[in-house]
């Protein structure tokens, strides 16, 4: 005896690992949950200031070499680009040259 809801049944039961991995885990610590959003977090290279130290605008926090953002340390600042690494990867962020942005000089 063959049903006709057979087919639906086997993709449903089949079907629910994948689900399982998309929904988020309520039991989660809060600091974890904010640590995971942070690293999903897009990064958003807004100015270089062109300093000494030189320093850089990430996600509206001011940083520098060696400094943490979203959970990656800032490796380089030059030009009008940001390097960052987080374990083994790399991200480079580029503004457009016209963005660059030099200290105010004394008396002006």
């Amino acid at each position: 005896m063959s049903t006709p809801w057979a087919p639906v049944l086997i993709t449903l039961a089949l079907s629910s690992p994948a689900l399982a991995e998309t929904l988020k885990d309520p039991t989660r610590p809060p600091q974890a949950r904010q640590q995971a959003a942070a690293a999903q977090q897009p990064l958003l290279l807004t100015a270089v200031l062109k300093a000494s130290p030189a320093k850089a605008i990430i996600n509206g926090q001011l940083v520098g070499q060696g400094e943490m953002v979203a959970g990656w340390r800032v490796s380089t600042i030059g030009g009008n680009q940001v390097q960052l690494r987080k374990g083994q990867q790399r991200q480079t962020l580029q503004l457009y040259p016209d963005s660059l942005v030099s200290p105010a000089k004394a008396g002006h």
